[in-house]
């Protein structure tokens, strides 16, 4: 009987604040506000991965609308990535040896936090647009990737524009 008045307490305490919690990407180094709209889930070649809610349910939601998140630091003789240049000049590379004849629209933005950013717009396949972001700061470098369906990408790109914005490296303490 204690407990079923425990759990109703807590119960009655916790629902009205579930619409202020606010979902935030489960990493260690960095932080992206989740919108609601969006679910997290796990990836065997990724840490993690955002997709519209409306996927949730579908067979395989793979490259409907889902925003991939890695953070990595180049260490290879063939880069030097000192500045965001560097890893556009060294991501561009990578993509013509992957892609033949590879085709993009670049666009150079500014991160509230990080200042210039490169955001690389190209298709896939004929179905299939995918947006690359490219964040830098302090010898690392950032990747946020988007993958749509053409059918979706006006719908889900404007969501994928306020990720960016909020996303925050998470600064490790000074000891």
């Amino acid at each position: 009987m204690i407990r079923k008045v425990i759990l109703s307490i807590v119960i009655l305490v916790l629902i009205p604040r579930c619409d202020t919690i606010k979902k935030m990407l489960p990493t260690k180094n960095f932080s992206v506000d989740v919108p609601e709209n969006w679910f997290i889930y796990a990836e065997p070649h990724n840490d993690f991965v955002l997709s519209p809610v409306f996927f949730k349910k579908k067979r395989r939601r793979e490259n409907k609308a889902d925003v991939y998140f890695i953070s990595y630091e180049i260490k290879s003789d063939n880069c030097k990535c000192k500045t965001i240049d560097d890893v556009l000049n060294f991501q561009i590379s990578k993509y013509n040896k992957y892609y033949h004849l590879f085709k993009y629209e670049l666009i150079e933005n500014k991160h509230p936090k990080y200042g210039k950013i490169y955001i690389i717009k190209y298709s896939k396949n004929k179905n299939t647009t995918r947006i690359v972001v490219l964040i830098k700061n302090k010898g690392k470098q950032y990747l946020l990737r988007f993958s749509s369906l053409n059918k979706y990408y006006d719908t889900y790109v404007k969501d994928l524009a306020e990720m960016i914005t909020s996303f925050k490296v998470k600064e490790l303490p000074i000891k």
